[in-house]
Parts: structure tokens; C-alpha cells; sequence
């Protein structure tokens, strides 16, 4: 194996390496024209990062959605938002959506170097990369933009294994290997397992552990992840170990030991039928959409169990007649670990885009199993593999259009998880946009059928009730919001918005008040008292709580606007042309009639 693996023809290399990236981007192509989706309305969409501009330092020294108006996310992903903000153009999805295909097709190609550098066997790679590329459980992390951190990471993950693998390795190789492990984990935080996949791969192809490259190459992996935590404590404070999940996202966070490892071994089993038969794809798994099990001690979480232990005790006793079957356990096993809930909880209980890298192990196991048949019978294994890649593509094309907007992707959804809050409340949303009101009630009620506590669902009938002008029952709505999640500074805007339109201002200004004690960094909470003050007439303390919520980052579009038009409601007009001067600089449309307003008033003035 080793002497094959010196032997490299590259001819056959790049002519299979370029099928690969070919045929995985045109599988994925039809991505180019989906719109954004879900998380990428606060991730991309909303964020001033992208909208108003940043620098390097801003985005390196913060957490993912700082600029998204949420100071204290527990995730640390500076290289996956520097590439948003690099393939922003007037917001336009299509280069999000080609830089994602991109990136997925060079993960293929470079899987395939990657096996091939393992296993010193060309159509082991080729197959494994294959399956890779077709299996439409990768949908989500691809035809979803706000999924590139499973791309990227995968990406530089691959580079610095292949780093560390090429032939003639030497000092310089465990450098960039390194480097190349600090760009995975600067991408997402699940490349913090790689220097544990890395031994246990050495250890299953039996080499020398104690050779001075072996032991070089540890260290220096060991000594990166080191570094990147030091940097993420340094970056987060005290959310670098995350922050606490929704119930709804993740139920069994809350459970007690033996509920939440019940429930994750039924996961894995799920994740595994996936892998073998993927059928019913969805874009949600949260509350009610999957069972929760009270015990370990049931048929499904046990078979899930006993299935690990059979194909680990296989995988050993045959791994000197061929290690490379408990390669591809170590491949799907080790990175799935850190997302599991079994060591520790994580922010959703399931989602497909977290099988994008682990699948890499399954893609290998089928590819073994191609090899020992191609070995026996070639031309039928040419016939079985073609039938799999032609169902595979089927199914990821036309998942591809599910995911074309909010709509169409819940719409497809809902056929497979009929009773998932989220996806209930998303049609509610949906429907809502579309002014078909009496639907989209009817979905937010459902919603909360299942979930009495979902906020969403909550502030989304609000909401349908204050478009309708019934105020008191909006009020009454936000006020049960604010019971379940009194520290949200969404909702207290909301309820005092109500407030103010109804005319109450001392109790949306003591509520306000209290809020932003409690909440002193919120630039929407400073933005609700600059709309009651403006409300009230009183421009001068409005504009100051406005400029106090623009200087905490607050959305510049919305803020210059009302600070120009409470300049021009003070007769300050060169204040009010100051902020036309500013929002022209950073790009910013100010309303056109405001506009044209204080422009006039400042030519005669």
C-alpha cells in the first residue's frame, strides 16, 4: 500500500479528479437560481456586516452573528462570514449559491486524492468520491447557502489531511497541515476532532506511532486546536462553550441522561437510514417530529446500539486482512461524535447538513464494498453503481428545487414532518406574506397545539391581529410571548410598538425603561424608546436614544432614516443633511419623499 501510494499517475488523477468536480457541479447547478432561505434572512440578508460593510478586524474579533444583531451567539466562524461578505453584491443569491457548488465539487474531487493517498488505490477514491458527491443528504448543507460551514470545513479539512498524507512528507507538510486545520476550525467548530481522526486512521492502518514524523505531526495538530480554543475564549467570553439550545430546536437538552441517550441512538439509527435509503429529507427536525425515548433500555435506541457494536467488532477482526472498513468507521463516527448529543448536548437535536462530512465515512464503505465486487464481477458493478448514482441525482435535483424559497421548501417539507412547530409556523409565516391571513392563523394555531410555549407561533398571530388593527387581542398575544421569553428584545419591542400605537406611553416607556436595564446593549430596545419619544414629540431625547442604538450597531438603513426626519422635525436641518450625507456614503436609501424633503429645505435654508 505504501509503495502504491508513491506511484502516482497524475494523468489518471486529474482526468478523474476533473470528472468529479464536473459532474458534482452540474448536479448542484440548479441551486443557482433558489433565493435565500431561512437562517440566510438574518445571517446574510439582515446583517449590517454584509449590508453596510465591516473590516477584518471587526469580523475576525466577533462572534458568527454579531453583525446579525445578536452579541452573544456561542459560535466562532470568522472565515464562513468573511466569504459572505466577499460574495455580496447587492444581495444577490446567485454567488452565494455558486460559491457553495463550488466548494461542494472541490470537496469531491480533493476526497478523492484524499482515499487515494489512504489507501493507495485509485478505484477506492474514485468510487468513495462517487457516492459522496451524489448522496442528496448533502441538499441541505449545498442548495442551502447558510450550510458553508460544512463546506469549508470540510474543505480545509481535506487539504490538511492530504497535506499530511502526499507523498515525500516532511516538516513543511505538518506546517501546513496545521495551518490548513486552523482555516477548518476558523470555518466550523467540528474540526476540533480531526487530530483524534488522524490517529486513530494511523493507528487502524497499523503504523509507527513513534516515528519522530508521527509524533511531530500530533503535536503540531494538538498544539493548533489549542491555539484555536485559546482564540475562541479570548473572542467569546463566556459563551464559548455555546449557548443554551431552544427546548424546541433540541428537547432532549433538557432531558435527563438516560432520555437524551435513548433519544440520540434513535437519531444515529435515523441518520443511518438516511445514508442507506434517502427518501424523505427535510429541512426540520425539531420538537414533535421525532420521539422522544424516556430510557436506553428500548428496542430502536438498542438496535441502534448493537448495530455500532457489530460493525465495530467486524471492522476489528477483520483490520489485518483489510483495516480500511474500520478507516471508514473512524471516517463517520469521530466527527459525527461532537454532534451527537450523546457527550453533550448541541443546538439541534438533528439536521442532514451535520451528516456532510460523516458521510464521507459511508461514502468510503461503499466504496470498499464497489471495490471487492468491481474485483469479481466488474461489469455488474458498473450497472448497480450507475442505477445508485442515477436515483441519487434524481432525488438531489429535485431537492435542490425544493429548497428554490421559504415556501417551497416548507410546502415539502410539511409532506414528511406534518406536526414540526417550526415548519407549521414557517407556512404560517409564509402564508401571512402573502396576505392570505385566516391560513396563516390557522397554521400558527396548530403550531401551538403541539407547542402551547412556541414564541414564534405566539408573536406570529400578534402580529396577523395588529396588520388587522385588533390591537387589544395583539397586545394580549405579545404580553404571553413576554411571559415565556422576558428577556427578548424582539418581543419587548414588539409589545411596547403595540403600546405606543395604542396610545399608551407611560407604559411602554417604564417597560422599556426596565428592559433596557436588564438588556443595556440592545440597539432595538433604544430604537423602541426613539420611536416612542418621537411618538410623544419629544425629537431631541428620540434622536439620542436613536443614535445610541446606531452606535451598538443597530440597522443603520432603518435608524439614519429616523434621525433625519427627527432633525427635520426639530428644524435642524444641517443635522438632518449630515445624516443624507452619511447614508449616501455608506449606500444607504434614505426614504425618497424624507429625502427630498430635507434636501429642499436645505437649498433654501
Amino acid at each position: 500500500m505504501n509503495e502504491n501510494r508513491k506511484k502516482i499517475n497524475y494523468t489518471k488523477f486529474i482526468i478523474y479528479s476533473s470528472i468529479l468536480f464536473i459532474v458534482t457541479f452540474l448536479l448542484n447547478v440548479n441551486t443557482l437560481s433558489n433565493k435565500f432561505v431561512f437562517d440566510d434572512e438574518g445571517l446574510i440578508q439582515k446583517n449590517r456586516f454584509i449590508i453596510e460593510g465591516t473590516t477584518i478586524k471587526e469580523i475576525f474579533s466577533t462572534n458568527y452573528r454579531y453583525g446579525a444583531n445578536n452579541p452573544d451567539d456561542g459560535l466562532y466562524r470568522p472565515l464562513v462570514m468573511l466569504s459572505f461578505v466577499l460574495n455580496a453584491k447587492k444581495l444577490n443569491p446567485q454567488p452565494f449559491h455558486f460559491f457553495n457548488i463550488v466548494l461542494n465539487a472541490l470537496n469531491s474531487s480533493l476526497l478523492f486524492l484524499l482515499i487515494f493517498f489512504l489507501t493507495g488505490n485509485y478505484v477506492i477514491g474514485f468510487f468513495t468520491a462517487l457516492f459522496f458527491s451524489f448522496h442528496p443528504i448533502h441538499t441541505e448543507a449545498v442548495a442551502n447557502i447558510s450550510g458553508r460551514p460544512e463546506l469549508m470545513c470540510a474543505l480545509f479539512l481535506f487539504l490538511s489531511w492530504i497535506s499530511l498524507e502526499k507523498p515525500g512528507k516532511c516538516f513543511l507538510s505538518n506546517i501546513i497541515g496545521s495551518i490548513l486545520l486552523f482555516l477548518a476550525l476558523l470555518s466550523k467548530e467540528t474540526a476540533v476532532m480531526f487530530p483524534f481522526m488522524v490517529i486513530a486512521c494511523d493507528v487502524a492502518l497499523h503504523r509507527r506511532l513513534h516515528d519522530k514524523y508521527m509524533i511531530q505531526k500530533y503535536i503540531f495538530l494538538i498544539i493548533t486546536v489549542i491555539f484555536y480554543i485559546i482564540i475562541r475564549w479570548l473572542v467569546l467570553g463566556d459563551t464559548m462553550t455555546g449557548n443554551v439550545p431552544k427546548f424546541y430546536n433540541n428537547p432532549i437538552a433538557f432531558s435527563p441522561f438516560q432520555e437524551r441517550i435513548g433519544t440520540a441512538m434513535v437519531v444515529l439509527l435515523r441518520y443511518m437510514v438516511l445514508l442507506l435509503f434517502p427518501l424523505k429529507l427535510s429541512s426540520d427536525y425539531s420538537y414533535n417530529t421525532l420521539p422522544i425515548y424516556d430510557s436506553f433500555w428500548h428496542f430502536i435506541p438498542l438496535t441502534a446500539f448493537f448495530l455500532c457494536i457489530i460493525s465495530f467488532s467486524l471492522a476489528f477482526y477483520f483490520r489485518k486482512r483489510n483495516p480500511l472498513y474500520l478507516l471508514a468507521l473512524i471516517f463517520f463516527f469521530i466527527p459525527y461524535s461532537i454532534v451527537s448529543n450523546i457527550f453533550f448536548p448541541i443546538g439541534t437535536i438533528m439536521g442532514e447538513r451535520l451528516m456532510y462530512l460523516p458521510s464521507a465515512g459511508f461514502a468510503l464503505m461503499l466504496g470498499l464494498f464497489s471495490k471487492y465486487l468491481f474485483d469479481k464481477w466488474r461489469y455488474s458493478v458498473y450497472i448497480i453503481t450507475i442505477c445508485l448514482l442515477l436515483a441519487y441525482s434524481v432525488q438531489t435535483i429535485s431537492r435542490n428545487r425544493d429548497w428554490y424559497d421559504d415556501y417551497t421548501l416548507t410546502k415539502a417539507d410539511l409532506k414528511t414532518s406534518q406536526s414540526s412547530v417550526k415548519l407549521l409556523y414557517n407556512m404560517g409565516y409564509q402564508t401571512a406574506i402573502k396576505g392570505q391571513y385566516q391560513i396563516s392563523e390557522k397554521y400558527f394555531r396548530k403550531s401551538l397545539e403541539i407547542y402551547p410555549d412556541f414564541v414564534e407561533s405566539i408573536t406570529g398571530i400578534g402580529k396577523l391581529l395588529y396588520n388587522q388593527k385588533e390591537y387589544d387581542e395583539s397586545l394580549s398575544y405579545y404580553a404571553r410571548a413576554k411571559k415565556v421569553e422576558p428577556d427578548n428584545p424582539q418581543i419587548i419591542f414588539d409589545y411596547t410598538a403595540v403600546l405606543i400605537k395604542m396610545g399608551q406611553f407611560d407604559k411602554a416607556e417604564l417597560e422599556l425603561q426596565n428592559s433596557i436595564k436588564q438588556i443595556p446593549y440592545s440597539p432595538l430596545l433604544f430604537r423602541g424608546m426613539g420611536n416612542l419619544m418621537y411618538s410623544r414629540e419629544n425629537y431631541e431625547t428620540s434622536i439620542s436614544n436613536y443614535e445610541k442604538a446606531l452606535q451598538l450597531g443597530g440597522n443603520k438603513l432603518i435608524l439614519i432614516n429616523n434621525i433625519a426626519g427627527a432633525y427635520y422635525s426639530t428644524g435642524k436641518i444641517e443635522s438632518a443633511y449630515k445624516y443624507i450625507r452619511m447614508a449616501e456614503s455608506l449606500g444607504i436609501q434614505l426614504n425618497p419623499e424624507l429625502l427630498r424633503t430635507i434636501k429642499t429645505a436645505y437649498d433654501i435654508h
